[in-house]
């Protein structure tokens, strides 16, 4: 039997759960310890089997000659740790790569599958290995498409997103305390709370007051939580994720064809010609869906009129699911290329070495291929406008209104 890797303690396990984010981990360890007493989180597991439910489940970035087998690894691997104690991280774990061919067999050497479903786990694995990250909405629209029954306490956000997260969600919402409590003076304190209640799992009964501000009912509310807490997250990432992109694209740009033969040359040509159109059709789409949500949310804070933002709530995971992608292709991109080229510098690092690094990068990032569901049907659906503006307020056109 060959032995799985070793991982090891303090500096690896502790710090990954302790600082995680929620793009590059899925800390199913901590989750297990924390929503013990959720029936649902073992009725409707993410595994089936209860040891891999309890792994640290993380998106790495392979160093050359890292691994013993898999010169021909992509950008980003997929790492699922198993502490050795899940008591006690410092003792450090074991880990598998699922993009392993062997995959199969090494979890049937070293898992005990009798009564438990293992093709279901195969098919969880190697669908999280095709995500360009694992951040909470993206998992859930991801199992969604492909008919997996996961339980809501699976898609969570890290604490440390949420410790991060808190302030800008309270200046987001602060306009909302009014349109909830009628009456009261918007404090720091209040809009500090509802932030946090927002970005808590499960409901509150503190959020009753916006629930009936939005007119809706308590199951339906609930996925518009779910919903509102995607545009959140997505947009405090995009205010980080903006000028990471910025200086990645620069040094792609600054990539000097000359240094490369004719057929290489052809090839990184048009390798960043595709990251440019990539890039600018990402940050495009994703413009659009943040201005599209900044119309409907002034309608109900600013009119008091809650239909575009409840509708908006509502039909939002078939726009969700693209908008995580274009910001998970975004990340994964402006990650590798940091890691593979310190300091965004390539002309101290050889042609082959860019040549390598644009290829691999291509691939992670599956371009023109649907990340979310593991049967490739051939197209990428583009977000037109109208399915943004579906959300928005009749339009005038010769001071006559106009609907849709």
């Amino acid at each position: 039997m060959r032995a799985l890797a070793k991982v090891a303690g303090f500096q690896s396990l502790r710090s990954i759960t302790a600082r995680s984010s929620s793009a590059r981990v899925l800390d199913l360890h901590s989750l297990a310890q924390d929503a013990g007493d959720d029936p649902d989180h073992a009725a409707r597991p993410m595994f089936a089997h209860p040891v891999l439910n309890r792994t640290i489940i993380v998106k790495h970035h392979p160093r050359a000659g890292e691994f013993e087998t898999g010169s021909e690894r992509g950008a980003i691997v997929t790492k699922v740790i198993f502490p050795f104690d899940p008591e006690d991280l410092d003792l450090g774990g074991q880990f598998l790569l699922v993009d392993d061919p062997d995959l199969t067999g090494q979890l049937e050497r070293h898992l005990d599958w009798r009564g438990v479903d293992m093709a279901r786990d195969v098919l969880t694995l190697r669908l999280i290995d095709r995500l360009p990250t694992l951040d909470p909405f993206l998992l859930h629209e991801a199992a969604t498409a492909n008919r997996l029954d996961v339980a809501p306490c699976y898609f969570r956000l890290s604490a440390a997103d949420k410790t991060e997260m808190r302030d800008f969600v309270a200046r987001q919402v602060e306009t909302l305390i009014g349109l909830c409590f009628a009456g009261v003076t918007v404090s720091g304190g209040q809009a500090a709370r509802l932030a946090e209640l927002i970005l808590a799992e499960g409901d509150s009964p503190e959020l009753a007051p916006l629930r009936q501000a939005l007119r809706m009912q308590p199951e339906e509310f609930a996925q518009a939580m779910f919903c509102w807490k995607a545009v959140l997250y997505y947009r405090w990432r995009s205010r980080l994720l903006g000028p990471e992109v910025k200086a990645a694209r620069r040094s792609i740009k600054s990539v000097e064809l000359s240094r490369f033969d004719v057929d290489p040359a052809r090839f990184v040509r048009a390798a960043i010609g595709q990251l440019e159109d990539l890039i600018l059709d990402c940050e495009r789409h994703i413009a659009e869906v943040f201005r599209s949500y900044d119309e409907v949310f002034k309608t109900l804070t600013a009119q008091r009129t809650p239909e575009p933002f409840r509708r908006f709530l509502i039909d939002g995971p078939r726009l969700f699911a693209r908008l995580g992608e274009r910001m998970g292709r975004l990340e994964q991109l402006t990650s590798y290329w940091a890691h593979q080229f310190p300091g965004l510098r390539t002309r101290q690092v050889s042609p082959e070495t860019i040549y390598d690094g644009l290829r691999n990068l291509l691939s992670a990032l599956s371009l023109g291929t649907p990340l979310t569901e593991l049967e490739d049907t051939g197209t990428e659906r583009v977000w037109a406008a109208d399915d943004l503006e579906a959300w928005s307020e009749p339009k005038r056109v010769s001071g006559k209104r106009r609907s849709r």
